[in-house]
């Protein structure tokens, strides 16, 4: 699983690179248009932080936007002049993550006994972000649509609906996380987390919903298409639910956790035709 999520990043990295590059040095298009294409995409995505609702005590848990995406092989076919229509297969790296910190030292807030130690042995404590990463497979079709055209670039809007195939065991803590702060007391458990899936088919893997719309760009070239656009992702489902302790401060600390997978991001996709249709 890690090699494949390094493999990935790497090649989301590199394929932007190279689609940028090929953007920058690209000829004057000739007159001609495409009746279907295969291009291959790749989508780097922003995810939304985990949301984290304080029952009481301060807010330490902390969760931040993260970055993944996506990268795939689509069909289009155009239909008419103004809509066309693409069926794709991806593959998608979603990272969430979450953190505490105390700024000043823990034995502030720990019970009296911590207290007690001298000043040069108080102990701080954190745990830096710590990211897990879920590699969904995903199912996509979408329909675009012609808002603006000139003789070298098409404006269009796209509506996409997708299935991901996704495993609901990385979004859930079974176990739960437990973090100690002490090492010389055993017993003195700093954090509790308990993360669980919303799946109720009761397997490892499952289905999920989603819809984007995104606004874009295609460009074209000698022989082939550039496309760009910039995109929202919904995922109307909850991924998983949980909730948090943290123990052996004076004052009550825990809350409840909800995470879903929603994203925006931008894409990049280089266009091969299967078929060349000039025009008359």
């Amino acid at each position: 699983m890690i090699i494949i999520i390094n493999f990935l990043r790497g090649l989301l990295m590199a394929s932007l690179l190279i689609c940028c590059g090929i953007s920058l040095c690209i000829a004057q298009p000739i007159e001609h248009d495409y009746d279907h294409y295969i291009s291959f995409e790749i989508k780097p995505s922003f995810y939304q932080p985990m949301n984290i609702k304080q029952n009481n005590g301060q807010h330490f848990l902390k969760s931040n936007i993260t970055i993944g995406g996506s990268a795939g092989l689509k069909y289009t076919k155009i239909i008419n002049k103004k809509i066309s229509a693409s069926f794709g297969i991806f593959v998608e790296e979603i990272p969430h993550n979450f953190a505490f910190d105390f700024s000043d030292s823990v034995s502030n807030v720990l019970l009296p006994f911590i207290e007690t130690f001298p000043d040069n042995k108080k102990l701080n404590y954190n745990l830096k972000q710590t990211t897990y990463d879920q590699l969904s497979y995903n199912i996509e079709a979408s329909v675009q649509f012609l808002l603006k055209q000139t003789a070298a670039n098409r404006l269009f809007l796209e509506l996409s609906p997708k299935a991901m195939y996704i495993n609901n065991s990385i979004f859930s803590y079974r176990l739960s996380q437990s973090f100690t702060a002490f090492p010389d007391f055993a017993g003195a458990r700093l954090f509790y987390m308990l993360i669980e899936d919303t799946s109720t088919n009761g397997k490892a893997y499952r289905w999920l919903p989603a819809i984007s719309t995104a606004v874009g760009i295609t460009r074209k070239l000698p022989k082939n298409l550039l496309q760009l656009k910039f995109f929202v992702n919904y995922v109307p489902r909850l991924i998983s639910t949980g909730t948090f302790n943290f123990y052996e401060l004076k004052n009550e600390n825990n809350g409840t956790l909800k995470h879903r997978i929603n994203s925006a991001g931008f894409s990049v996709s280089f266009g091969m035709p299967t078929k060349n249709k000039r025009k008359k």
